[in-house]
């Protein structure tokens, strides 16, 4: 009996599958869940909701620039989500409390 062993190359990744083999960051859920909120298409269309530029929304999904106060506020009056929603969903579980 002979058996004809063949071997394949194993197949090759390209940069576009390894980001989305990647875990999302919270940023990146949190952006995608206001697109779905808002019924967006696009960072495009999210950009011109928030009134931001669209690099702001690039670094952000790209870890390069933090979420920050001020583009919480814009998200808050975008989509009348509470700021603590906002924060649970950026992944900041334990919000300070003030008295």
């Amino acid at each position: 009996m002979n058996h004809i062993i063949t071997a394949t190359a194993p197949a090759k990744l390209s940069a576009s599958d390894i980001v989305s083999i990647a875990p999302k960051s919270p940023a990146n859920t949190a952006l995608d869940h206001i697109i779905a909120v808002l019924r967006l298409k696009n960072d495009a269309a999210l950009c011109r909701a928030l009134q931001v530029s669209p690099p702001i929304i690039s670094k952000i999904r790209n870890d390069r620039v933090g979420f920050g106060p001020s583009m919480i506020i814009r998200v808050h009056e975008a989509t009348g989500l509470s700021i603590r929603a906002i924060k649970e969903l950026l992944g900041e579980k334990s919000l300070p409390r003030y008295a």
